[in-house]
């Protein structure tokens, strides 16, 4: 079967991404990634299946364990647990649960085994409603929150040219996009800015400068209040990411 020319690049629903990320199984959706980008699957194929059709790939341990970055151990045990695990579909007039990954085997010989869903695949390969990332970068990345700031550069990646690649967030947009309960801006500095920063600095081509905004001047009658993060895309098109 002849390669895809977007090997490196995933198109995951939004709906998968969000189950995971704020469930915080980054190696249950590393190992989803790497399955389904896989020689052994047929992306036109995939769509042309039923949800409900069940699709067969033999999938190397070291490989992925590789691109997992973790080891045998935790990667057996993450098999296990999708294994057990469903999600949620939405139809038009419907939803629907699908066991992630319903039957796997883990071979001695160094393979494993794995019969999924084709509905599930179909999410990684998503048509519409999805987030576009390098899934080296993505699979370099050990906190959820990179992952999400990382989605949300690829959005300003995408505006137009001739539009400064730049967005502005209240707290309230910000809770939301990452999914936390912060209750000022310089708490969701701490804890999110600045270690996404730190690591998509390190492991990705994309990365980010922010500044923030108060609602008054420093200079007149009582405390500032910060309001607004501004976040500058940087786009390192040379760079060569420290995958390790």
């Amino acid at each position: 079967m002849k390669k895809s020319k977007n090997k490196n690049i995933a198109k995951v629903s939004h709906d998968m991404l969000e189950a995971y990320i704020k469930n915080s199984n980054l190696v249950a959706l590393k190992t989803l990634i790497y399955i389904a980008k896989s020689d052994k699957i047929d992306v036109k194929k995939i769509h042309a299946l039923e949800d409900s059709e069940l699709v067969f790939a033999k999938i190397s341990i070291k490989g992925l364990m590789n691109y997992c970055k973790v080891s045998k151990q935790t990667l057996d045990r993450n098999i296990k647990k999708m294994t057990k695990t469903s999600i949620k579909i939405k139809y038009e007039n419907k939803h629907t649960y699908i066991n992630i990954l319903p039957w796997a085997e883990i071979n001695y010989d160094g393979f494993i085994e794995v019969r999924i869903f084709a509905g599930i695949l179909k999410l990684t390969h998503a048509l519409s409603k999805y987030a576009m990332f390098d899934v080296d970068t993505m699979a370099s990345l050990t906190k959820a929150h990179s992952i999400r700031m990382l989605m949300l550069l690829e959005r300003i990646k995408n505006f137009g040219n001739n539009v400064a690649k730049r967005k502005r967030y209240t707290l309230d947009e910000l809770n939301r996009l990452f999914d936390t309960k912060y209750k000022n801006i310089p708490e969701f500095q701490r804890a999110v800015l600045e270690p996404a920063k730190k690591e998509l600095d390190e492991k990705s081509k994309l990365t980010f400068i922010y500044s923030t905004r108060k609602d008054k001047e420093e200079r007149t009658v009582g405390r500032a209040k910060v309001v607004e993060v501004i976040i500058d895309l940087i786009e390192r098109k040379n760079y060569q990411p420290k995958l390790i």
